[in-house]
């Protein structure tokens, strides 16, 4: 006799069935009635040709015999409109291009990624960190001490960064190797590894171009490494890669310069191992530790000072972990060490991550993995 199967959706996965994506190709594979690797039909479908509204069924016509044993098969292909994705998230992995994957409505799993290199005049040199705001992605070239800046339009059908342009700032604005970037109040902050110091800069509202940037050390006569800078209240805190250590900062909110900086080393159940990434979410600061595979989340105390407890993520494992944000009460953590992340659930009022579960991403082939992680959300047209 003979039977359709379909799964229902792709995208969102089902019982019985395995998805994966890599460089924009969806496959997705389903067992069919029973525990039988033999029994199993393999879809491959290029999501590039679909809508980024729309979902995906795939449906295939197979013949089985009196003992449901299939016996052929052929495969169909069809598109629902079940649904959208719910924005992009975006990537970076110090080589020449950006991962872009599409976020699930139901689940916020990134899938359909894929691997894009932008051309010049948007070249990318060693892309480390990632920021999006109002509409443009910001990503630092630690290979050429520059940034790039790219319009992202999340309504559009594939989500592509474009417009791209890279700019290396002269004095006083000067980057040297800038690792992390974010962006406050209209400011842009980038954290310069090599010379321990901070670079910022006006973000003009309707074209995004920076301008007016000033570099600033954070702390004199003393090498400290900072790698990535967070906003949480009233400070600035930015991990010191090298020191097991944060930096603690006051903002002025005048002209947002960071002043009165500290350094905390913190102990344990709070300590830090190699801290890489670092984020804010509802006044609680998440940090990662590229050495000892784990999280450190703090409470924000007096003057900045931060009140911590490091963590393994249950139900997962990192795998040096490395940027980190908070998009939607999901907070996702790439791995450096493995081409993968890890995304975990935001219990509120406690900010506890828990549900977590490691994904795979497309293959990085030049170590170190990916560092940077940032989203841009569909928003009403």
């Amino acid at each position: 006799m003979e039977d359709y199967f379909v799964t229902l959706p792709g995208v969102g996965m089902s019982d019985g069935c395995t998805l994966s994506s890599e460089n924009g190709v969806l496959t997705q594979r389903c067992i069919m009635g029973k525990d039988n690797l033999s029994m199993s039909a393999t879809y491959m479908v290029n999501h590039t040709l679909f809508d980024a509204s729309t979902d995906l069924i795939l449906t295939t016509l197979f013949s089985t015999d009196q003992l449901s044993q299939i016996v052929s098969m052929n495969p169909i292909f069809t598109t629902a409109n079940l649904g959208s994705f719910s924005g992009y998230a975006y990537l970076t992995a110090i080589n020449s291009s950006y991962t872009k994957c599409g976020i699930t409505s139901f689940g916020g799993q990134l899938v359909a990624c894929g691997v894009f290199t932008p051309v010049a005049p948007g070249v990318l040199t060693g892309a480390w960190g990632i920021t999006i705001n109002n509409g443009f992605a910001y990503i630092t070239n630690a290979a050429e001490s520059s940034y790039t800046q790219c319009s992202v339009d999340s309504h559009s059908a594939d989500g592509l960064l474009t417009n791209c342009n890279t700019v290396v700032p002269s004095s006083p604005g000067e980057l040297n190797i800038p690792t992390g970037i974010t962006i406050n109040n209209g400011f842009a902050y980038i954290v310069n590894l090599l010379s321990s110091s901070y670079t910022k800069c006006e973000v003009a509202p309707l074209t995004g171009v920076l301008s007016a940037c000033v570099t600033t050390s954070l702390y004199e006569n003393m090498s400290i490494y900072p790698m990535r800078i967070a906003f949480a209240g009233d400070f600035a805190f930015i991990t010191l890669f090298v020191n097991n250590a944060y930096l603690n900062c006051a903002v002025d909110p005048s002209n947002g310069t960071l002043g009165n900086c500290s350094g905390d080393v913190p102990v344990a159940p709070g300590e830090l191992s190699y801290p890489a990434g670092i984020t804010s979410y509802n006044d609680i600061v998440y940090i990662t530790n590229a050495q000892s595979n784990s999280y450190t989340q703090c409470k924000i105390g007096v003057s900045g000072v931060l009140d911590c407890n490091t963590l393994v993520p249950s139900g997962a494992t990192l795998a040096a972990p490395a940027g980190i944000k908070i998009n939607n009460g999901i907070a996702y953590i790439v791995n450096q060490a493995e081409s993968s992340y890890t995304q975990c659930n935001v219990a509120m009022p406690s900010g506890d991550l828990n549900s977590c579960a490691t994904y795979m991403l497309p293959a990085i082939i030049d170590k170190p993995g990916y560092l940077g992680i940032d989203f841009a959300n569909n928003l009403p047209s």
